[in-house]
Parts: structure tokens; sequence; C-alpha cells
């Protein structure tokens, strides 16, 4: 297969998409900022699954990729009220980096539960917006319960 025909026929879907998007949802995506984010990032997930090697290239990957769709997201009036910003958003984008990592490599427990905590850590912000009732200080404790299930979970997978 010509790599060259492969490419254009990526480039004329994609294009052939945003305009559809752009004519049936009235919202530009066409944001420079947008374009670049995901384009590093689908660079770096397809160099991930073109070798199989290079794990950092997962996380790099991930963080860009989610960057780039928040800031999709954000065109949406009804997901703009969320308040994405991209400093705050950061470690969600690293989690999902980690969570791929965890899905497509070697299955390590410690990696499942760094991408879990920094997503619960970027995630709290969003659910304390809209659940007012939501205190900083049930945060803590609830961490550890969840914790604490995992390494009971983890313990007792060993065990058997």
């Amino acid at each position: 297969m010509n790599k060259n025909n492969y490419w254009m026929g990526i480039i004329l879907i994609l294009l052939g998409l945003y305009l559809l998007m752009d004519r049936v949802l009235h919202f530009e995506i066409l944001d420079m900022g947008t374009i670049i984010f995901l384009g590093i990032g689908l660079f770096f997930e397809v160099r991930y699954f073109k070798s199989k090697s290079g794990n950092e290239n997962l996380v790099i990957g991930g963080l860009f990729l989610t960057m780039g769709v928040l800031r999709l997201l954000s065109d949406f009036p009804i997901l703009w009220s969320l308040g994405l910003s991209s400093i705050r958003d950061i470690p969600l984008g690293i989690s999902v980096g980690l969570f791929q990592l965890y899905i497509f490599s070697n299955k390590d427990s410690r990696v499942l539960i760094g991408a879990l905590a920094l997503m619960i850590f970027s995630i709290f912000p969003l659910l304390k917006f809209y659940f007012t009732w939501i205190s900083s200080e049930f945060l803590f404790p609830i961490l550890l319960i969840v914790f604490g299930v995992l390494f009971l979970i983890n313990a007792l997978r060993k065990d058997s």
C-alpha cells in the first residue's frame, strides 16, 4: 500500500468530518491550539502502536489527546460551563496516558493506582463545581477508602 495514499485518505476523511460537524453543529473547531494538541497526541499514539515500544509515548500521547479533546468539548455551549482550563486538566491527561499504559502494556497495578489517583485529583474540582455539598474535608477519607479497597483487592488476587 502506498503511504502517500494512506495519509491522503486520512486527511480527506478528517477534513470531511470537520466540514460536516461545522455544517451540522454550527461550531468551529478549526482552532490552531486544538489542532496542534490533537496532532501531537495522535503522533505519539501512532508512534507507540507502530513500534510497540517506548511506553512514554502513550503517556505523552494521552496527555495531548486529552487536552485536544477537552478544547473541542469546550466549544459546546453546555460543556463550556465546566470551566475547562488547560492547567487544571493536565493531571487528567496524564492519568489517561497512564491508563492507556496499563491497558496496552504489562498490567502493572501501580500504574493503575497512579492513573486513578490523578483522575480523582483532576475530576474533583469539576464535581465540586456541580455538587456544592462536596467538601474538601471529605476528600482525604474517601481517597483512603478507595486506596484501601484497591490494596485489599490486589492482596486477595495475589493470594488466590
